[in-house]
């Protein structure tokens, strides 16, 4: 490029400038002078033009998930708002990020964290002190070196209150999604089976089985019941018990689906926007029982996924639990169950649930539990765990 001082023309008046030179003094901005007036000159950059601005301008739209199209409540305007859900932006009440970006995790207030925490320690610690010695619910015991092929029970009762422990059930919530409330429906399929039994010289009782379930998300305003979320387990549990202490090693799967009346909304959730949740977890739990109260710990570890999520869970709780076998009437149940994700920031999920529990009214070793549920945390269901929700439910199902 020409930067050689442009020739003026004699005579008053301002100079022109010939066209295709550019004005001594100004190389830095490298503009070409205008033909017939003064130069441009060079415009300041904008602040943050390539940080935060641009970024900004680089974000996708969210997508505002709207109901089916069938029913008045689907018009719903409040339940657009509510339903800003956007995949893969998983919105935390007030925060969203793209799939993918690991991002700030779930945000509340830390004074609502520390009592959240608190008050599930504190009932923890308080149930563990007060056990009181009673019998212990034990099937019968199989010999040495032999095995038995399907047990008709488990060695290690599921969580009460866990919310990945597959189930026969059906629950009806009310649930604070952020925006607006919610009625939902869940309906659960699934059981732990045991397949083959044996004990060894040490007399530790072993067992090997199968879990499967599957978890229905409903919404119950809109005119087609609109489902929300699937998520579906499958996997090999590895039990063991020893007089009052029983331990857990499970490797399972878990995937989520979104419901077809929840991707064809107005707009339609597009394919490369939804989150792909699909892990595999290596999970160790250990629990101690003494009469009807029983306490539990355990930690998970991600080994698989489809996206980059959290890989660590942990997961506490406390149950009190008379055994309703042998008895005519109903018998009072509660349980607590504190669990933590890493994709969540720690974020405390507390789950209470309280009923009564009655023997199966057919042939066939078990309980039936009619309860109320209480929650406070992250929603549970697949790809909506970026949700922090709270509700009330009741609910009916199958237990071990």
């Amino acid at each position: 490029m020409d930067l050689r001082p442009v020739r003026r023309r004699a005579g008053p008046g301002p100079a022109r400038v010939r066209p295709g030179r550019v004005q001594h003094g100004h190389r830095a901005s490298g503009r070409r002078a205008r033909a017939g007036g003064p130069a441009r000159p060079r415009p300041e950059p904008v602040e943050g033009a390539r940080g935060r601005g641009a970024a900004a301008a680089r974000e996708p739209v969210d997508l505002r998930l709207a109901a089916a199209r069938h029913g008045a409540g689907d018009r719903d305007p409040a339940l657009r708002r509510a339903r800003a859900l956007a995949l893969p932006e998983v919105h935390r009440r007030g925060h969203a990020r793209p799939c993918g970006d690991p991002g700030p995790r779930l945000v509340t207030a830390p004074a609502r964290r520390r009592r959240r925490a608190a008050a599930g320690l504190v009932v923890l610690v308080a149930c563990s002190a007060s056990i009181a010695a009673g019998g212990e619910r034990t099937d019968a015991g199989t010999a040495q070196g032999e095995r038995t092929w399907f047990p008709s029970r488990t060695l290690f009762a599921p969580p009460l209150a866990g919310s990945l422990e597959p189930r026969f059930g059906a629950r009806l919530l009310v649930a604070d999604l952020g925006p607006v409330n919610r009625t939902l429906g869940v309906a659960s399929f699934g059981d732990t089976f045991g397949l083959v039994r044996w004990r060894d010289a040490r007399g530790l009782d072993w067992q090997l089985g199968l879990v499967a379930g599957v978890d229905a998300l409903f919404d119950l305003e809109t005119g087609s019941r609109e489902l929300w979320n699937t998520d579906f387990l499958v996997g090999i549990p590895l039990t063991l018990r020893r007089g009052r202490l029983a331990a857990r090693a499970r490797l399972y799967h878990r995937s989520s689906h979104l419901g077809d009346e929840f991707l064809l909304g107005d707009p339609p959730v597009s394919v490369g926007r939804r989150r792909e949740l699909s892990y595999e977890v290596l999970e160790l739990t250990a629990a101690w029982r003494q009469g009807p109260t029983r306490i539990y710990a355990g930690a998970s570890r991600l080994v698989g996924r489809a996206i980059p999520v959290g890989r660590h869970l942990a997961q506490a709780g406390v149950e009190y639990a008379p055994d309703p076998d042998g008895q005519r009437r109903a018998r009072p149940f509660a349980a607590l169950d504190l669990a933590a994700w890493s994709e969540t920031g720690w974020e405390p999920e507390v789950t209470l649930r309280a009923g009564f529990a009655m023997p199966r009214p057919w042939r066939g070793r078990g309980r039936l539990l009619v309860s109320i549920e209480l929650r406070d945390g992250p929603l549970p269901f697949g790809q909506f765990y970026g949700i922090d929700s709270r509700w009330v439910g009741i609910g009916l199902s199958l237990s071990d």
